[in-house]
């Protein structure tokens, strides 16, 4: 992404501590925590804090620097830098170069001892709200979230809440420092604002069908209404009546619409559990008579938000019974999507292509908004995540698993471009001692996609391991690589010695060989 001019030093924000933390005994031990404290920011420290952080002193100038002397180097906000895994994140941030910001539940001495002073700290907790976390992230070009909730959290508050928290205040200072033109998102449609939904329309009414239809000649012709309820959501709602075909649509012709420099589309929705599409028309698809289409499906009753990459739309018709469904033609090739000349958007429903008579053709959408999300060049969020969130035995999961997958799930949809990491289990050994296996495993199918094959004897996800320095290796290098942009992968390492065919630190390689926009 490009780069921004970044605060040079974080503001400090005093509030209470959370929990408490584990406090000192007595007044002269919290007067010489707070001292100790003031003096780390300040870059003063004790003969025995010096000898612990020894090995934590760092020149971000060093020779290993990414960035050239005339270049500003991103700042990055690492969000669980004190844990284990963070502290080695931080350390290898500061040798390639970065400006590192790091978020602090307090300013103690015991707290500030475990980073390097290098650092600029900002104190507060992703259970803050949006706004007093704007301090933590003013400036920032990327986060990295390698944040694990202690056992005394809740992991749906700590983590899936913290992620969103983080996602919502990095978006609202984007908007306030650098305007629309730089936001990451942009709204195309939010129905509670006043005209959104009177610019929609549905195909004129069928007269002939219904003529046709009275004397049982034919199927009636789809009811199909688009209006605006009483919580200001756009709905779609209607039935099909023919047994196997049938469209229902809804649809706007926006006087302008340039998506050039976007990288796809973001619906907040809920429906009745049944598949849906979005459909996009350019001025060259409307004389050729095709259109674009995306599916997605639909919780029963629920809200979700439903991410369409433009690299996912594929041709369709636009006349006849089947106008708006993919038709799998064998060999032909897909025309690419004009970003730059959008003509109209719309939402359709059509019965499956599977066995159609078992649909009983009724369909209900609600839409909340429809925004575009801008095109990047490199990772703005790095999470950190667990292997164990590939499962796709949903009941059995741990609490704090499902908090992960709410939280993978937070920042695929808010608009940043994205690198997750699903860690295997971390040990503290050596790093680079064995290739690293990267891994895509989706959770609607049970195909995988191996980058490096383990050894023959394979191994299983309970026994998974990775270190701590290689998952900090992972985080950092996916920073700066743009192959490494809205990547989702399991990490571990293999059962096998590095050889010149499965090099351990090709990072980028293993990259490339990934898809993007998965699961």
């Amino acid at each position: 992404c490009g780069r921004r001019g970044s605060v040079g030093v974080a503001r400090v924000r005093m509030s209470g501590r959370r929990d408490g933390g584990a406090e000192r005994e007595g007044v002269f031990g919290a007067v010489q925590d707070v001292v100790g404290g003031l003096g780390g920011l300040l870059g003063f420290r004790t003969r025995e804090a010096r000898q612990r952080s020894r090995l934590l002193e760092f020149d971000p100038s060093s020779e290993v620097s990414e960035f050239d002397d005339e270049e500003e180097p991103p700042m990055v906000l690492v969000v669980g830098a004190t844990g284990e895994t963070g502290r080695v994140v931080v350390r290898k941030l500061l040798l390639r170069g970065f400006q590192v910001r790091v978020l602090v539940r307090d300013l103690y001495s015991t707290t500030l001892d475990k980073l390097p002073t290098a650092c600029s700290f900002v104190k507060g907790d992703v259970t803050d709200s949006v706004f007093e976390l704007q301090d933590a992230v003013a400036g920032v070009d990327k986060i990295v979230w390698v944040l694990n909730p202690r056992e005394s959290d809740d992991p749906m508050i700590v983590e899936a809440g913290g992620v969103a928290n983080i996602v919502q205040s990095f978006h609202n200072v984007r908007l306030q420092e650098f305007g629309r033109s730089q936001a990451t998102k942009i709204s195309l449609f939010k129905f509670s604002r006043d005209g959104d939904i009177s610019r929609w329309q549905t195909p004129e009414k069928d007269v002939l069908g219904d003529t046709l239809a009275s004397t049982g000649l034919i199927a009636k012709p789809p009811r199909v209404s688009f209006f605006l309820n009483d919580k200001k959501h756009a709905v779609l709602v209607g039935k099909i009546f023919d047994r196997y075909n049938g469209v229902a649509e809804a649809f706007v012709r926006p006087d302008r619409c340039n998506l050039r420099g976007f990288s796809g589309l973001i619906l907040r929705v809920l429906g009745n559990g049944k598949r849906y599409s979005f459909v996009i028309r350019t001025k060259d698809s409307e004389q050729s008579n095709i259109c674009y289409t995306a599916s997605f499906s639909t919780e029963q009753s629920r809200w979700t938000t439903v991410r369409l990459p433009f690299s996912s739309f594929k041709e369709a018709p636009t006349e006849g019974p089947r106008r708006g469904i993919v038709v799998s033609r064998s060999g032909a090739r897909t025309a690419q999507l004009d970003r730059s000349a959008i003509t109209q958007l719309g939402l359709l429903f059509h019965k499956p292509l599977l066995r159609p008579e078992d649909d009983d053709g009724d369909f209900y959408l609600a839409v909340d908004y429809i925004k575009a999300y801008r095109t990047q060049t490199e990772p703005d969020f790095v999470l950190l995540s667990s292997a164990e969130v590939a499962s796709k035995n949903s009941e059995s999961l741990a609490e704090r698993v499902l908090a992960k997958r709410k939280a993978e799930e937070a920042v695929r949809n808010s608009g940043l471009t994205y690198c997750i990491i699903r860690a295997g289990d971390l040990t503290n050994e050596e790093g680079g001692k064995r290739p690293l296996v990267l891994e895509q495993d989706s959770l609607s199918t049970s195909s995988r996609v191996p980058v490096v094959q383990p050894s023959s004897s394979g191994t299983s996800t309970s026994t998974q391991r990775i270190t701590r320095a290689d998952v900090a290796e992972l985080c950092v290098r996916s920073l700066l690589d743009p192959r490494a942009c809205n990547l989702v992968f399991t990490a571990y390492e293999g059962n096998f010695a590095p050889t010149s065919m499965s090099p351990t630190l090709d990072v980028s390689m293993l990259f490339e060989r990934l898809k993007p926009n998965t699961l």
